[in-house]
């Protein structure tokens, strides 16, 4: 480790939100908002009812049962005697046969095709806890570091807290989709349109953490909790730009550990309602920790993507290759934690066999097998292999490519957590779910880069910071 300030660094530099940061960020947001534009015009006229998909009566199921599955179900079902229904007209015997086949977590056959406003509203509700997600989990990167007296990340401090802003946003477009896109989208919302004595029965079980009013209750609370840590956090570290020292530092440590704590299950909680509750009668005790290493490398990779930035155009001069490898073994490692937790979780429902919980994992690969294979592409095998080496990960351009593509890998991965399960088979990754993230990402950056712009660039008088301006190894 390096001490003492270099001789030309500047304590006080604030980044000037200049005309070349917002005509990037403007950029990519009216890109988005063309690519938008263009996929609701496309979807406008859509025909739904030719997807191979499409039921009976333009009623549809996530679970595409094969005719001759179908027809060995149907004997065992007249063997065991539950055969005894023989009136039924064809739609409610496939509907029986599909059920019996283990359609406990599908989007069930409520309502007809899904329309262009739950395609979007579906859309929003991806990328609002995905950048929701990435917003929090830039906290929790300082909140980390905090606990362990970690040096080396002082000069990322500020990026991480101009990241966080997006917590003013995100909250209020998941809330608005709630209340606009809910009902059609949420199992247990739509109770009243169900007949299956089972999955009533489920619901049922569920209705006192499942229902409106607590549902909204907790939110806001998590909302409001997130929200106010996120401004002690900020505003301690404006404040340590003034005073300095160790004694408000280690009031910071303690904020930053309450923080990790309230985290940890307010997070998950959110990803169980949020996400896991669209498919009520599906649950998996991983799910938490899976959104929650999907936003992390998120947040990784978007945090890579920002330092370059501000290299290239001038800033922070003193985050050294040294600095930029530990990023780079952040995105690396974290990409195969991404990867542990994602194959667990499918190993350990596909070993088990049992249909309640299987049912996640076959509507993704028999309606969506492309985007469920992308994913390994994207968010394993790509970073694993280009930041292997040391010189990769010290690599400026190496290490902005990689973050662009696990960025949209984990974009994917929060589609999948959603769309088959809102839209069933019918989703799909066209110019309306491009443009929706291209858009929520120029809005992101602005909205970063605004807040970037309203402190000092580097925490001057932080503990640790001649040890972040001094960090360099030699490999």
């Amino acid at each position: 480790m390096g001490h003492g300030h270099p001789t030309h660094f500047k304590p006080v530099e604030y980044y000037r939100f200049n005309d070349k940061g917002k005509k990037i960020t403007l950029g990519i947001l009216v890109l988005g908002i063309v690519l938008l534009v263009l996929g609701l015009v496309l979807a406008a006229g859509k025909d739904y009812s030719a997807h191979p998909g499409a039921g009976h009566d333009g009623h549809h199921s996530s679970v595409q049962v094969p005719a001759k599955t179908v027809s060995a179900h149907e004997e065992e079902a007249a063997k065991a005697g539950h055969d005894t229904h023989h009136n039924k007209d064809t739609h409610q015997a496939e509907a029986h046969v599909a059920h019996a086949h283990g359609n406990w977590g599908g989007h069930y056959p409520l309502t007809n095709e899904p329309t262009l406003l739950e395609r979007v509203f579906s859309s929003v509700l991806v990328n609002s806890f995905m950048f929701t997600g990435i917003s929090l989990l830039a906290l929790f990167f300082i909140a980390v570091h905090n606990v362990a007296h970690g040096g080396w990340f002082v000069q990322f401090i500020r990026i991480c807290e101009a990241m966080g802003g997006w917590l003013f946003i995100g909250p209020v477009l998941l809330l608005v989709t709630f209340f606009v896109a809910g009902p059609e989208m949420y199992l247990w919302l739509q109770k009243d349109l169900l007949n299956d004595p089972e999955v009533l029965h489920l619901l049922h079980e569920k209705e006192g953490y499942l229902n409106k009013g607590f549902f909204l209750a907790r939110q806001i609370a998590v909302f409001v909790l997130w929200i106010v840590l996120f401004l002690m956090l900020r505003k301690s570290s404006r404040k340590e730009d003034l005073e300095g020292g160790f004694k408000l530092y280690d009031k910071r440590v303690g904020l930053s550990a309450v923080f990790i704590l309230l985290f940890a299950f307010s997070y998950s909680m959110a990803s169980w309602d949020w996400l896991m509750s669209i498919e009520s009668t599906w649950f998996s005790t991983m799910f938490g920790v899976h959104a929650f290493a999907s936003a992390w490398v998120s947040a990784i990779a978007i945090l890579i993507l920002i330092t370059v930035f501000l290299r290239n155009a001038g800033y922070l001069p003193h985050v050294s290759s040294g600095l930029m490898h530990d990023l780079g073994k952040y995105l690396f490692g974290f990409s195969v934690f991404w990867t542990y937790i994602w194959f667990s979780q499918f190993l350990l429902i596909w070993y088990a066999n049992i249909p309640e919980e299987g049912i996640y994992f076959y509507n993704r690969l028999a309606d969506y097998p492309f985007t469920f294979g992308l994913l390994l592409i994207l968010n394993f095998i790509t970073p694993f292999l280009a930041l292997m080496t040391n010189s990769s990960k010290r690599n400026y351009n190496t290490l902005a490519a990689v973050a662009v593509i696990v960025l949209l890998g984990h974009w994917l991965d929060f589609y999948q957590m959603v769309i088959p399960g809102a839209l069933g088979p019918f989703g799909e990754v066209g110019f309306l779910e491009l443009g929706m993230f291209v858009t929520f990402l120029g809005a992101f950056l602005f909205l970063t880069g605004t807040m970037l712009a309203k402190a000092p660039l580097i925490p001057k008088k932080h503990p640790y910071l001649e040890e972040s301006l001094g960090h360099t190894y030699d490999i």
